[in-house]
């Protein structure tokens, strides 16, 4: 065979493994390609590193900084009491890149003695749990304390209506103060307002930004349930109650963490009254007004107790809740939520739009009715104005024809597949930085490595380009941690989200949606599929066309932590 009949037949065997690819991941939309982002990238990360080199007074200052951070967690550790300690055993000593094993550990620990597989059956978006610790008051200690909070007011990193609020609820009435100002919070005024005659309300937005702990359990909730977590911390002074009656669109886990607190919990609305079903609506996708007293008394109480602390108490959203504080003690608890806006109706929301949009440029003879005009006269008995029109048969006629349409053209077109990736793409942006993975038993590894993260202690830079140097072809690696990335297909595209370079604040970074041409496809889904916890994984036996491909794609996930080199 000829050199030109060999390559002819090459090429024809390439465009046959193309075709077979772009009809399973998508389209072959001309993009700039990944090597040439890699290129770029490394070269932008050795240009900043030439720079560096020759400012050694930079290296002095972030060795200087190193040695601060190793100081200050020496400290942390030392200070450690047994009720964090709980709970951080767990993040210790389970060893895994599957970070919803540690998730459920979190959980089991968050409601015991309940067995998860109960909460789940029994609890979760049905009914409420109340757990009480009578012999373990300190099961929460460590989590957050008052101290804290006033450790945060005094280095200003609170701001009015961003990372906190104060409000009272007095006779009937919710009123919050400096609704309409985002200053930083002084101690002195924030102290006066929480103490009598104001008595207001401490609401910390988001405090496991500053809070280790409380992250860690954040983020470790999420990876188990799969959608995005959050939380808020509430300080309120004693005889005083700062929220009024009213529900939420998440399922929340209250911590007692100080003082103590009388709670109502009301059981959702199940009567016949229309406005009523309507004002308690069943699993709300959003948080209710404020309820008066008297709307209220519609609803049957479910549940009054008094938390102290250790004890947790987990409220499924839509149900309606109130709170005081003890006439004698101040109370702080903190809210741990999950279930935000993660339902069927989300998934649906994505799935149906799309699915018109297909159905309505597709050229295919039975879609061409949706692109006919309506009756020149629809507007004469359709509308909220024609209703009660019932024994007119030209609304049954167009009531029907619209129901032929959505019956035979949208629903064989609704792409769920894609509708899922499009909400855990979204989730990818929403949640937290996924806790980092602990390989070692060094007891400070975890802390200095999210540290030197988040400051300068490092050159990441440097760290890149060594990475690049040292990957060959029989290179290992594995998935830095599961379910932190997802291929999915935009545009005709190939494209890889993940949360790998999140932080703790909500939507910091931008989505990290990753171009890639559709050929890499194939790869990226043996990485994404692998499991971390099996022998790892070859860049040589990647299913790809060449040997340079294969080394481009590791190289863009490397950059992006999506995965890590072993051995």
């Amino acid at each position: 065979m000829s050199d030109s009949a060999r390559k002819n037949r090459n090429k024809r065997k390439r465009e046959r493994k193309r075709e077979k690819q772009i009809a399973r991941y998508g389209g072959n939309k001309s993009l700039e390609s990944s090597s040439k982002k890699l290129e770029k990238l490394i070269k932008a990360v050795s240009t900043s590193h030439e720079s560096r080199e020759n400012s050694t007074k930079e290296k002095k200052t972030n060795s200087s900084n190193c040695e601060t951070c190793h100081q200050n967690i020496k400290k942390r550790k030392k200070n450690r009491n047994a009720g964090v300690e709980a709970i951080e055993s767990i993040f210790r000593n389970v060893k895994t890149r599957d970070l919803s094993q540690v998730g459920v550990k979190a959980l089991e620990w968050l409601i015991s003695p309940t067995p998860v597989d109960t909460f789940l059956s029994d609890h979760l978006e049905k009914k409420v749990l109340f757990v009480q610790r009578d012999n373990n008051r300190e099961y929460f200690e460590g989590i957050l304390s008052k101290n804290e909070i006033s450790e945060w007011l005094k280095d200003g990193k609170l701001s009015h209506n961003i990372d906190m609020t104060l409000s009272r609820y007095v006779d009937g009435k919710r009123e919050t103060l400096y609704h309409d100002s985002s200053v930083k919070a002084t101690p002195e005024k924030v102290w006066q307002d929480f103490k009598s005659p104001v008595n207001a309300s401490l609401r910390i937005l988001r405090p496991q930004q500053h809070a280790d702990m409380l992250w860690k359990i954040v983020a470790s909730l999420e990876s188990y349930f799969g959608c995005c977590g959050g939380a808020n911390s509430y300080l309120t002074p004693a005889n005083s109650q700062g929220f009024a009656p009213h529900y939420d669109d998440i399922d929340a886990f209250i911590l007692q963490l100080e003082g103590k607190k009388q709670w109502k919990v009301y059981k959702p609305y199940s009567g016949d009254d229309e406005e009523l079903k309507a004002l308690f609506p069943y699993l709300p996708r959003v948080s209710s007004r404020d309820f008066t007293e008297e709307e209220v008394s519609n609803l049957n109480l479910v549940l009054e107790i008094e938390l102290n602390p250790g004890d947790m108490l987990y409220i499924p959203r839509g149900f309606v809740h109130q709170a005081r504080s003890s006439p004698d003690i101040h109370s702080l608890h903190v809210t741990i939520s999950t279930g935000q806006k993660n339902t069927w109706g989300d998934m649906l929301l994505r799935a149906l739009p799309r699915a018109i949009e297909t159905a309505v440029r597709d050229d295919q003879s039975e879609c061409r009715m949706l692109r006919e005009s309506l009756p020149k006269d629809y507007h004469k008995f359709m509308g909220v104005m024609h209703s009660d029109q019932d024994a007119d048969t030209r609304r049954m006629e167009f009531s029907a024809h619209v129901v032929k349409l959505v019956q035979q053209l949208l629903l064989e077109r609704l792409d769920v597949d894609l509708a899922a990736d499009q909400m855990y793409a979204k989730f990818l942006h929403d949640r937290h930085k996924p806790r980092r993975v602990v390989e070692n038993d060094s007891d400070d590894s975890e802390d200095l490595e999210d540290h030197a993260e988040d400051s300068d202690c490092e050159d990441k830079n440097r760290f890149h380009v060594e990475l690049m140097n040292k990957l060959k072809l029989d290179s290992r690696f594995k998935l830095t941690v599961c379910d932190a990335a997802r291929l999915t297909v935009e545009d005709d595209a190939a494209v890889v989200y993940h949360s790998l370079k999140n932080t703790r604040k909500y939507h910091e970074v931008d989505p990290r949606g990753l171009e890639f041409e559709v050929e890499d496809a194939e790869a990226i889904e043996t990485i994404l599929k692998s499991k971390p916890e099996e022998e790892p994984l070859i860049v040589r036996n990647l299913p790809h066309e060449t040997d340079k491909d294969k080394l481009r794609v590791v190289q863009f996930l490397l950059t992006e932590k999506i995965i890590t080199l072993v051995g």
